[in-house]
This record gives structure tokens, sequence and C-alpha cells, in this order.
């Protein structure tokens, strides 16, 4: 009897193990399924660093010669200066800018803080340094939403009841929103990962929406003209959608939720912080570093893809372009990184 209990013991143990080995070996297979190779431009080298509060959730953006950093747990708005000196502390509750239900996203423009708070369908835009603030509410659900231009917003999100993607434009004065058409027509909506996405604008006011799970992005100019539509080099299509899918159901595994984490725009290039290891990286390699794929603004194309090392450990969270130099959250610092091949 005893000797029973053992071997069926010893039975589940070799079925759990060999579980997880497949289990293990899918993981591996997942995140390296997609067969591209990266042309690799360069690998940066850290030259400034300073630290931020351990604790909270934090966003930066880059104008001119400051480094902004919004602060979502706390709501506040610091500027500092590339050596980390804070240059104005802006705080919005104390300000009475308004209620906050979740900020979703936000960006400075022209001067000008914009929030999105997808849980009160709010618009929040006010001048920090003036202390001019302007409210605007709105009849739907948006996921992010920012300035197109001074009288239109450019918002996404998903629509009451159909649960369908849409992009749409707003106007400043009513809040009456229309479609894009081109987008709608030619955009995937029927999947629910297009809606996992965010919104960005380069130099020139033109505006790139990217998809986390799509590996597709689009560019529209400032009055909300489609420019070109397009695809990351990362292109997971060859996995199914429904890889842990039950009865139908579409849905990424665990580890392969996100293809790309992040993206910014300069003048020249779009910048996506990829999650995806290219065939010609070993995947132990891959896992300390931060792989940024640089895209031509003017067309999507694909230039090249630059390296940066981990900083204490840490991975790039999310990162600003301006001037030439990268700016990187990593772990609770802010890192800056010259850009010594900024263009072609």
């Amino acid at each position: 009897m005893k000797n029973k209990i053992l071997f069926y013991i010893g039975l589940v143990i070799m079925i759990l193990a060999g579980f997880y080995t497949v289990s293990f070996q899918r993981k591996e297979r997942l995140l390296t399924k997609v067969h591209f190779k990266r042309h690799y431009i360069d690998t940066l080298n850290q030259v400034n660093n300073f630290a931020i509060p351990e604790h909270g959730e934090f966003s930066l953006q880059s104008v001119s010669d400051t480094i902004i950093i919004c602060d979502l747990t706390n709501l506040q708005i610091s500027f500092h200066a590339y050596n980390g000196e804070k240059l104005f502390l802006y705080d919005i509750k104390k300000n009475n800018v308004g209620t906050f239900g979740s900020i979703m996203n936000w960006s400075y423009e022209n001067g000008r803080i914009f929030i999105s708070d997808f849980t009160n369908s709010y618009l929040y835009s006010f001048d920090p340094f003036n202390r001019k603030n302007q409210l605007w509410k709105t009849t739907q659900k948006f996921s992010k939403c920012i300035p197109l231009n001074n009288q239109q917003f450019f918002a996404i999100g998903i629509r009451p009841y159909t649960m369908k993607f849409y992009f749409d434009i707003i106007s400043m004065k009513d809040m009456k929103s229309f479609p894009i058409v081109k987008l709608q027509e030619a955009y995937n909506f029927d999947n629910p990962f297009a809606a996992d996405g965010d919104i960005i604008r380069d130099k020139h006011g033109n505006v790139f929406y990217y998809a986390f799970n799509m590996s597709q992005f689009f560019s529209l100019d400032s009055n909300g003209n489609v420019r070109y539509m397009s695809n990351t080099i990362d292109n997971y299509k060859t996995l199914p959608a429904n890889i842990n899918g039950i009865n139908g159901s579409q849905s990424l595994s665990p580890e392969h939720q996100t293809v790309n984490y992040f993206a910014v725009a300069d003048k020249d290039y779009i910048y996506v912080l990829s999650n995806m290891c290219a065939d010609d990286m070993p995947y132990s390699q891959f896992r300390t570093l931060s792989l940024i794929d640089r895209y031509s603004n003017n067309d999507g194309e694909y230039d090249g893809t630059l390296v940066v090392r981990t900083y204490n450990g840490n991975a790039i969270k999310e990162f600003t372009v301006s001037n030439n130099q990268l700016f990187a959250l990593q772990g609770n610092n802010v890192t800056q990184y010259p850009l010594r091949n900024p263009k072609k």
C-alpha cells in the first residue's frame, strides 16, 4: 500500500514537472516566435540621472530644455532641468482644477497641460503658470484623448452597448464628435486588442496612435487627415489570437500581453519600446536590455534600433526625446542618454 502511495505521488510530481517544462518552453517560444531581425544603430551611454520618489506612479515628457514629470498618484506636475533641479511644482488638487477619477493620459501642449479623465468623461486644460483652467464634459467614454489642434480633440475609446472601438474628432466648442471614416473602414475594430494603445504627437503637430498588442500604428495630420498606416517590425500576426482562448474567446497568454510598451515622437522619428525578442539576439541578452525601435515619422518605415542597458537592474518603463536627448524612467530614476545618431 505504501509503495502504491509513493508511486502515485511520484507520478503526480512527474506530471507537474512535465507541465512546468512545457509551459516554460511555450513561454519561450511565444516571446521569440515572430521571426524578424533588427538593425542595431547604437548602444546608448548614460550621461546623467536623478532620483524621483520611490512610491507612486510617474510619467514624463520633455519640451525644449525642460523635463516634465507627472505624479499621477499625488496629482502634481514638476518641471526639472536636465540635471534634475526642480524648477517649478504645480499641485493640481490645491489649484482646484477639478475632481479626478482616473487619469488616462496627459500631454503638455503649447504651455498648457491637458488631462483626460476616463471615469468622469472630463477633459481638463490648465496653464500651470497663469492658473487659467478649462473643463470639457463629454457624453461618451474615451480611453485616450489629446488636442488635435486649437479647435479639436482626437479621441479613442469604446462605444457603449455596441462595445465597438472608435476614433473620433471632437469639437472643443460644442463637444460634438464625428468618426474618422478612413480609419473606421481600415482598422480592425473587431479585435479587442485594438483598443489598448496610446496617442502621441510629433514636433510638427502630427498625431500618432499605436496599439500595444496589435503591432500597428497610424498617423494623422493636424486637420485629422490620415497620413498613413503602418506595422512595427515585431508584428505578431503569425501568432493565433486565441492562444489561451476557450470557446472561441480571444485572449493572449499573460507573458504576451504586450508587444510594444511605449512610444514617443520627435520631428524626425517615432521611437517604440518593444517587448519582442528578434532572431538575431539571445533571449538571455534581450532580458538585460531595453530595445527602442525607430521609425520614420514621414512614412512609418523602420529605420533601426537603439539599445539601452538596464540601470540598477531596471529596464525602461517609459521615456521622452528632446534636443537629441533621450530621458527614461528606470526604477525610481530619470536617466539621460544622448542620441548620437539622431538622423541618417
